[in-house]
């Protein structure tokens, strides 16, 4: 959330001239996630308060601009230099970018075809194949990358080496490689999801710092090249350099890690010794108490999410050779920890949160010696080793399909017709 000359760029301060720009910088539909049901009493989204409403409600002493910029698929860049003019204006940028899904919205911006209802952006336009960027039910993406000509938008507004924020929608991942790893002006990044009808509201309060709220990514984002040379086809999350943060093993860091999140504020994490020391055991159902203490060292206010990992460090034979790198067991939230206070929480770690899952998909206790880590996702960690005795246990077998059950035997049909009547055939 810093620029690279060391002055902070979140959280953004009232009274300076603010331009809010982007295909969801004005976005009250996109908020909002598909086949959601009535949001407005209409039916339509006129209640739904943008982004860009809220923020200019919140910076009521100074202006607020906008420009759309472009199109969140269609090609076409006519929409540059009114954008570029609002932003070389401004003090601070914001960029709202992101993706697109389909759904029962009725009528889109596509019009009709025949009687059915074209939804936006649910079609190939002007040569270029939108539904390789739209999500929705029974409908996968085949690109992670920002779709149109918002990667162009972006580089010419960082270009103007203005504080930029730039706030995502989407549902699954985006990658923003290209923003993140500018030389000279690197946004601060909010991933918003598809926040609600309240979404603007509350990224509003967020962006201002009258909120220090924030969550922590559920899944890991790749670069936009990762999914042109891993088919999404394949679902074996171990093929190759693997995938997820379980085992994901390339060189290259993953954009934006499982559990990253960062705050307004810095927290540090140590970790209490519990009674009986760090030895559990595949025959017990025993666990060990573990008290974590979250620190608030920063400035202000805020919440954090405690992250509990473990990883097997050595197993005993013949060991589980697929165990992931690194597994989550447990997480807590803490809310609303002042500067300079500290808060306990207990995690409870038994042998079955170290369960791992064998060559044949049976749930295993496996003994060995296991890294146990607890983090904030923003760089605060504390480890323990944990020893896990006994014999190899099978947790959890991998279910079996049932033996098909056996069928009753029909009666034999009748070998001649009844005298008087003719002979009927027995369906």
């Amino acid at each position: 959330t810093s620029r690279r000359d060391g002055g902070p760029i979140l959280p953004l301060a009232p009274g300076k001239r603010i331009a809010v720009l982007g295909p969801h910088a004005n976005a009250t539909r996109a908020l909002i996630q598909v086949d959601t049901g009535k949001v407005c009493a209409s039916g339509g989204f006129e209640c739904v308060t943008s982004p860009l409403a809220a923020l200019a409600d919140r910076n009521p002493d100074a202006g607020t601009a906008y420009a759309e910029g472009c199109d969140v698929i269609l090609m076409g860049r006519q929409g540059f230099s009114a954008a570029l003019a609002a932003a070389e204006a401004a003090e601070v940028v914001v960029l709202g970018l992101g993706g697109t899904s389909c759904g029962s919205w009725g009528a889109g911006r596509w019009g009709k075809r025949g009687n059915a209802p074209r939804h936006l952006h649910c079609r190939p336009a002007n040569g270029t194949n939108g539904m390789q960027w739209a999500e929705g039910e029974a409908h996968d993406r085949t690109s992670i990358d920002l779709p149109g000509e918002q990667h162009a938008l972006a580089a010419a507004v960082l270009a103007l080496n203005k504080p930029t924020v730039l706030f995502l929608l989407n549902g699954g991942m985006v990658s923003v490689a290209e923003e993140l790893r500018h030389a000279i002006n690197p946004p601060a990044v909010v991933e918003a999801f598809y926040p609600g009808a309240e979404g603007g509201e509350a990224l509003a309060d967020a962006l201002f710092g009258r909120t220090n709220r924030w969550g922590k990514m559920p899944y890991s984002v790749y670069t936009a090249d990762w999914a042109k040379t891993n088919s999404m086809l394949d679902h074996d999350v171990q093929h190759g350099l693997g995938r997820t943060y379980r085992y994901y093993r390339g060189s290259v860091p993953l954009l934006t890690p499982f559990g990253h999140g960062l705050s307004y504020t810095t927290f540090e994490l140590a970790i209490g010794e519990p009674r009986g020391g760090w030895t559990l055991s595949t025959a017990s159902a025993t666990a060990l108490h573990v008290s974590v203490v979250l620190t608030n060292v920063g400035p202000r206010e805020g919440d954090e999410v405690v992250q509990a990992y473990f990883a097997p460090l050595s197993l005993a034979a013949p060991g589980v050779p697929n165990h992931p790198i690194k597994a989550l067991w447990g997480f807590e939230r803490v809310s609303d920890l002042g500067s300079g206070e500290s808060a306990t929480v207990t995690f409870s770690l038994g042998a079955r949160d170290l369960q791992l899952s064998d060559l044949n998909g049976d749930l295993v206790l496996a003994p060995g010696k296991y890294n146990v880590t607890f983090e904030n996702g923003a760089g605060a960690v504390a480890a323990r080793t944990v020893t896990l005795t006994g014999e190899r246990v099978v947790a959890e077998p991998f279910p079996q399909p049932a033996a098909p059950a056996p069928q009753a035997r029909r009666a034999p049909a009748a070998s001649g017709a009844t005298s008087g009547t003719s002979a009927q055939r027995r369906e």
